[in-house]
């Protein structure tokens, strides 16, 4: 004996539209069509914000969109705006020792992709001279030296690299960069302070260097100072110098300076 069995699965929905009603059936909302007549008659109704009673009109097209759960453009654009509002900028550093290494500038990426960092600063890239190109997305601006000691560079992701309005490669040491940002432009210098190996001469040039370039900066201008420092301050510094019960191991000579607590 043969059996047949029907089929009670919905036929395949092919258009946007048949989709949509498809969707307001399941969730046992009436689907109703309107007339040309009804259409003009709810164009008159929306352009009525009082109605002949003298009392506010408590339908509209947009209130209806709202009560069966769909949104309008302005309701899209005004979510989206607070989206961007929240969405934070994260800012790292990174001593990577060099950049010389195969592979390195594409693990390097990856692992900012991964950490969602927008805006990365890195000390001793050891590129020669200096400049900016683009890679994997990303735009990386450095400023080298000869090639074998130092070098700075920022990194900027797909979110944040059209955000570049001009930089200025000062040293092997110091790199600043100008963004096009809300409310105010921002500026950021990457710096790559002197060992303890260096005489006290270099080290009292490097910071009346890095003085400059951020006196240089618009007082209108957001300003960030980063990079490696090469000094510990210390945990329990007090709250004069800045920095309340946040530093880290023991102070070492370095972080002694003042120089070193100014700019932290």
């Amino acid at each position: 004996m043969k059996t047949t069995t029907k089929n009670t699965e919905p036929d395949t929905v092919e258009t946007p539209s048949a989709a949509r009603d498809q969707n307001l059936a399941g969730e046992g909302r009436p689907l109703t069509r309107k007339s040309p007549g009804h259409e003009e008659a709810d164009s008159n109704l929306r352009r009525r914000s009082v109605s002949d009673t003298g009392e506010p009109t408590c339908f509209t097209e947009e209130s209806s969109r709202r009560t069966n759960g769909m949104r309008t453009e302005k309701d899209n654009k005004h979510r989206n705006k607070i989206r961007r509002n929240k969405r934070a900028t994260i800012i790292g550093i990174w001593n990577v020792q060099t950049m010389k290494k195969m592979g390195k500038l594409h693990l390097l990426i990856n692992e900012m992709e991964h950490q969602d960092v927008n805006i990365l600063g890195i000390c001793e890239c050891r590129w020669k001279d200096s400049g900016h190109f683009d890679y994997n997305g990303c735009k990386i601006i450095y400023s080298g030296g000869n090639g074998t000691l130092n070098g700075v560079a920022i990194i900027l992701d797909k979110s944040m690299k059209n955000s570049l309005i001009s930089y200025n490669a000062v040293s092997d040491r110091i790199l600043i960069i100008h963004l096009d940002t809300n409310p105010v432009k921002t500026s950021i210098i990457q710096a790559y302070a002197l060992t303890t190996s260096h005489d006290d001469e270099e080290v009292e040039q490097f910071y009346n260097q890095l003085q400059s370039v951020k006196d240089s900066i618009s007082p209108r201008n957001t300003t960030i100072v980063m990079g490696d420092f090469n000094a510990k301050v210390g945990e329990g510094a007090s709250k004069r110098q800045g920095l309340g019960p946040y530093g880290l191991g023991v102070r070492n000579e370095r972080g002694e300076r003042r120089h070193t607590l100014e700019f932290l």
